[in-house]
């Protein structure tokens, strides 16, 4: 009886253990596409929509560079829930180091212009995000033709996806899983 119990156990923690990897890229692993950027790489300027903004509507890496600043580049979907949990946390750190820091919260699913009401929608009123108003936070989408922003950090298919830029524009790590004790010792030590 025990024996049937041990081993139904492991097959349930196995399954979890997968299932988590698979679908939420809960294994914590650093990420770079084929093709993509790895850590040291100098990123390329890109541009995405910015779904909040009404003076120019993009955002643009390039605005975001300087020395005593760091960008946390964060990819997520509606419906991923483990990504819905974390953009809390990332709103938290942008007011929090509000002059070292910048959050860019990226909808990388497909979605066409028609959806922008809805994904504001979802954000302010849904799910109460406050913090879409602060200056160094940026709501955008990657809908991006060819070749996806989301991509070119490693996206494959794992949500959600963790860019860390210094404010040179190098890729000082990357990580396809929730934010994790590594993801906020990285990032302190990069806003000393």
């Amino acid at each position: 009886m025990k024996v049937k119990k041990s081993i139904g156990a492991i097959i349930v923690s196995l399954i979890s253990v997968i299932f988590c990897g698979v679908f939420y890229g809960c294994g914590g692993s650093e990420s770079s596409g084929e093709n993509g950027y790895k850590t040291g790489n100098t990123v390329s300027n890109f541009t995405l929509t910015e779904y909040f903004d009404e003076e120019n509507g993009t955002y643009k890496l390039q605005d975001d560079l300087d020395e005593n600043r760091v960008v946390v580049l964060y990819f997520w979907y509606i419906g991923c829930s483990p990504c819905e949990e974390d953009i809390p946390e990332l709103g938290g750190l942008a007011e929090q180091y509000s002059d070292k820091l910048s959050v860019v919260i990226a909808h990388s699913s497909e979605i066409n212009a028609s959806s922008i009401d809805m994904l504001e929608t979802y954000v302010k009123d849904t799910k109460n995000w406050s913090f879409y108003s602060l200056d160094n936070v940026h709501f955008t989408l990657d809908n991006s033709g060819g070749k996806s922003v989301y991509d070119k950090f490693g996206g494959d298919n794992v949500y959600p996806t963790v860019a860390v830029i210094d404010g040179n524009g190098t890729l000082r790590f990357s990580y396809s899983s929730v934010l994790t004790d590594g993801f906020y010792t990285d990032l302190q030590t990069l806003l000393r």
